[in-house]
């Protein structure tokens, strides 16, 4: 997040040297006639803001350049926002970058700043990240906000410097001490991911509630979030559901979609799954991937708005191609069972792979259900056990058992009765195929091999809590 902000701008704010005084108007036309830069100089101002004369902007472009040409490094930053801006000249982004860069190398911090910010974008001048850190850390380093800023998110993002969250931390701590909403904003992220700093929810909702006073949306968001989770604050979906709602009333996406999960819900409001489809739709529309799935899954279910399968599909495609797994898996779903749309194995398969290989256990067990029973392809055993197996270790009770019956009978796998039972063992509780087949293959193992299959089941379950989500 780059702040691109000019701080200094005529007739706006002036060095302490440089005071403009109206009723000094016709004395500066003297002086500046007579070749003094810094009468020029407020000349200029005088007819760029139209204070004490009438406002002319290519006579203040004049005298503007008068001052700028005798070397006055306020002078030539104007100048340089004459021509960026095409005020009382023709715009010319490169020859404002040329007066920016006179007025940068004398020191002139928001000039520094504009320089690193034409280099940072490519306005003007080649698109240049490491001049840009650089000038942005001159200016910083002279107390320019905007530019301690842009040099945290230099940080931030490796942009011209080596990715260093520590730094950003750094840069934007100091100025988000001088009000700049958006590193406000990145400070409270920061110590909410403990990213460059040690993680402290408090200090993040103190910093977030600052941003928040700035109207920042993604503050409300993220303060709406720590009321929700009760992270930082006590819990209370009440809060959450006012702190959304500031957020979604400035078209924030994230907090559209989670202020329609509040109304889907009822929680902190009343149940209302039509006003919940407002706002998913919403959410929606500006592509958030999480609005998109229960946007679809209302469609799919006629919940808020009237049962209509080929939207579900429309939108389930949308955060599908997101890489949104559970859209995936629905869409999967969908094509498999021939529900809302025509069924199509081979459609149904492509998109339980993409959510399977993404990490999603329900479609890495359907993946594993379709090589082993031949469904959208041959029959593949080996196939099927690495599915269940990455399944199994999230935690799927269905693929733990399947691959207990794989175990069992040596498919895909050499046959084992002690893994098999290992996996039965772990299954049982949620899965009754599971606990039956625990009971008939205990019968067929020895003392020794039934405490070797305790013992694996054991290390199977230490595996599994490493490993689920």
């Amino acid at each position: 997040m780059i702040v691109s902000m000019v701080l200094f701008m005529a007739g706006v704010a002036f060095p302490e040297s440089l005071k403009f005084d109206t009723q000094q108007v016709p004395a500066y036309k003297t002086k500046a006639k007579a070749g003094d830069p810094q009468a020029q100089f407020f000349l200029a101002v005088a007819f760029e803001t139209g204070k004490g004369v009438e406002k002319d902007l290519p006579e203040s472009f004049r005298w503007y350049r008068r001052s700028a040409e005798s070397g006055l490094a306020e002078a030539q930053h104007n100048l340089g926002l004459c021509f960026q801006e095409g005020k009382g000249v023709q715009e010319d982004k490169p020859l404002a970058v040329a007066w920016f860069r006179k007025a940068a190398e004398q020191r002139h911090a928001a000039s520094q700043l504009m320089l690193g910010d034409c280099l940072y974008h490519g306005i003007g001048a080649a698109k240049d990240y490491t001049a840009a850190a650089r000038w942005f850390h001159l200016a910083a380093e002279q107390g320019n906000r905007t530019a301690q800023a842009n040099l945290g998110s230099c940080y931030g993002n490796g942009h011209g410097v080596p990715q260093d969250f520590s730094e950003a931390f750094k840069w934007h701590r100091q100025a988000a001490a001088q009000n700049v909403a958006a590193s406000q904003l990145l400070v409270g992220n920061s110590y909410s991911f403990g990213k460059g700093v040690v993680q402290d929810a408090e200090a993040a909702v103190q910093w977030w509630r600052l941003a928040a006073e700035q109207n920042v949306a993604e503050a409300h968001y993220r303060l709406g979030n720590a009321y929700y989770e009760g992270i930082g604050v006590p819990k209370s979906f009440e809060e959450a559901y006012q702190w959304y709602r500031r957020g979604a009333n400035q078209s924030y996406a994230r907090a559209q979609y989670a202020l329609g999960a509040l109304y889907f819900h009822g929680e902190g409001v009343t149940k209302d799954f039509v006003e919940a489809v407002k706002w998913y739709q919403l959410a929606a529309n500006q592509g958030d991937d999480s609005a998109q799935f229960s946007l679809a899954n209302c469609y799919s279910h006629g919940e808020g708005v009237k049962k209509d399968g080929a939207a579900a599909m429309k939108w389930w495609l949308k955060a599908a191609e997101q890489d949104y797994t559970k859209a995936q898996h629905n869409l999967a779903r969908a094509y498999a069972t021939g529900e809302h749309t025509p069924k199509d194995e081979a459609a149904a398969t492509k998109w339980y792979l993409k959510a399977a290989e993404l990490g999603l256990a329900e479609s890495q067990q359907a993946m594993g259900t379709r090589n082993r029973t031949g469904i959208g392809g041959p029959t593949n055993h080996l196939e099927a056990v690495k599915w269940f197996r990455l399944a199994a270790e999230q935690g799927d009770a269905l693929s733990q058992t399947m691959l207990g019956v794989s175990y069992g009978y040596g498919q895909g796998v050499k046959k084992d009765l002690v893994e098999s039972y290992a996996w039965f063992s772990i299954a049982a509780q949620k899965n009754e195929d599971a606990a039956k087949n625990k009971i008939a293959v205990e019968k067929k193992l020895t003392q020794k091999q039934l405490a070797n299959g305790e013992a694996r089941a054991d290390e199977l379950r230490a595996l599994i809590r490493l490993k689920k989500p």
